[in-house]
């Protein structure tokens, strides 16, 4: 058995020098900067010039000496781009859909209510028009405050949800969820198709305006994120913003999303972002795949061999495009020693040709 191992692991070596290494994963377009600030930038988003972005809406600009990424169009800081994946890709995969995740500002009642001043309330980015939704899957709308209010999230008019908070004892509290009571509630939200909303907050069925001395916050945030935070309130409403899931594809009729559908078809597949007047595309890699499946060829093979999680062989790991195989140990054996006697056939004949070469220079 020990022999066996041996010269297993002699044959993959052989084939990793043979192949050249791992392909490099090609996540950006050639000569377009691939990050910022540790955040990986991957096509249809970029940083540069034309071409290193699919259209305006997916330029990424470098800011703070390179270590702030921000959706230009929007004008976002950028937390976190995820492409998107088919459920059987792996675990190296972590969201379903394509994903952007992007600071958005806490809203306010009223200005005095602003615990730093130079992080007072904005409106949160509109999305029409663009290839972004906000999550209702991902986010979750929270108010807080030291009165009893009631907050609502409404999308240009009709009210979307909204839950009432107050205390007695003791607010900015937290006891396990935010349930109206410690100056906490939260609820989700109903529209699939989310691309603008505002924040109201009403007492005795009033709306507060600027001045009226009662403080509420709201903000649609991304819940995984959210939930540890929620035992510190009052700095989570310090810093003035919290992170944001948006849902992104591409136009079906930009060249990019032509030019796939036609091509992504062995290693790659579509699928549309329902709701939107005009539907985008969202483009993953099969499973066995993974990588970017908008660059052309972007889907590359998955090497379950090299990934004990990845595959329930128990002697032998053949990787296949796609997929891999099992196989016995003994007919593996059997086929590098075959290899090795092919190779060392080969030496042996070149060093019998140098030594007749050099026996006839010598007469």
């Amino acid at each position: 058995m020990g022999l066996e191992l041996v010269l297993l692991k002699v044959l993959l070596l052989w084939h990793f020098h043979l192949a050249g290494g791992l392909r490099p994963q090609a996540f950006t377009k050639v000569k377009c900067q691939d990050s910022c600030g540790g955040i990986t930038v991957p096509f249809p988003f970029g940083i540069g010039g034309e071409g290193c972005f699919l259209n305006e809406w997916y330029e990424i600009i470098c800011e703070g000496n390179g270590t702030i990424p921000r959706l230009k169009r929007i004008n976002a800081e950028v937390i976190k781009i995820s492409l998107p994946y088919t459920p059987d890709s792996g675990s190296m995969f972590a969201d379903r859909s394509g994903t952007i995740e992007v600071n958005l500002p806490i809203v306010y009642s009223n200005w005095t209510c602003a615990l730093d001043s130079n992080r007072a309330s904005m409106v949160a980015p509109n999305l029409h028009g663009s290839p972004f939704v906000y999550s209702a899957r991902e986010n979750v709308f929270f108010a807080v405050g030291s009165s009893n209010l009631l907050a609502v999230i409404k999308n240009t008019g009709p009210v979307l949800a909204g839950c009432s908070f107050g205390c007695i004892r003791q607010c900015f509290s937290y006891s396990g969820n935010c349930s109206g009571y410690g100056g906490c509630c939260e609820t989700g939200i109903s529209s699939l198709v989310l691309q603008e909303f505002g924040v109201d907050f009403l007492k005795e069925g009033k709306l507060i305006s600027n001045g009226g001395g009662e403080c509420g916050y709201g903000f649609l945030a991304n819940e995984s994120w959210l939930r540890p935070k929620l035992p510190d309130l009052q700095a989570l409403i310090k810093d003035g913003h919290v992170p944001g899931v948006l849902h992104w594809g591409i136009p079906h009729n930009s060249s990019v999303g032509v030019q796939l559908s036609k091509s992504c078809t062995k290693k790659c597949m579509k699928r549309t972002l329902s709701g939107l007047p005009y539907p985008p595309y969202e483009f993953y890699c099969r499973p066995g795949y993974f990588s970017n499946p908008y660059i052309m060829d972007g889907c590359r093979d998955i090497d379950e061999c090299e990934d004990l999680h990845l595959n329930d062989c128990t002697d032998i790991c053949e990787n296949a495009p796609g997929t891999y195989h099992c196989k016995e140990a003994g007919r593996m054996v059997k086929f590098v020693m075959r290899g090795i006697g092919a190779g060392l056939g080969s030496i042996v004949s070149l060093l019998l040709v140098w030594r007749f070469y050099k026996t006839m220079k010598k007469k």
